[in-house]
């Protein structure tokens, strides 16, 4: 859970309001996550063309190639298989819920949340996909 250390898990932020990246990167290195941060999913493309995460949290509305596109590329290499995966975003729960869906992510989150939600997301994020593989 945020608040708790996670001996070090990697995690990649991508989204394209500085404000949210900065927002996201301090809850969860505040928690013991190592966090690196994306403002674009081409960034975050060439991140996981060369690093190892154990979880993305992507925004869903992103230029270029949303979110449930990148999630979708990085889940078709294997060694990004097993990597949890977020979808966060402030539309409409339902049209998240879909996306989360049809991506293949491992869950979602609404903005604004709150830590306790953040926290929440990751546990049930983990269960789900421990269940699915």
């Amino acid at each position: 859970m945020v608040g708790e250390s996670h001996d070090r898990e990697r995690v990649l932020i991508v989204d394209d309001s500085r404000t949210q990246r900065k927002l996201l990167c301090l809850q969860l290195e505040a928690a013991g996550y190592a966090v690196t941060a994306a403002a674009t999913s081409q960034e975050a493309l060439a991140l996981l063309g060369c690093e190892q995460f154990d979880v993305m949290m992507t925004d869903l509305s992103l230029p270029h190639v949303d979110g449930a596109e990148l999630i979708r590329r990085a889940r078709a290499e294997p060694r990004h298989e097993a990597m949890l995966t977020l979808l966060v975003s402030g539309s409409a729960i339902d049209r998240l819920a879909e996306a989360c869906a049809e991506a293949g992510a491992d869950g979602y989150l609404r903005k604004p949340f709150l830590r306790q939600t953040l926290a929440a997301a990751l546990v049930s994020g983990r269960q789900r996909a421990a269940g699915q593989r």
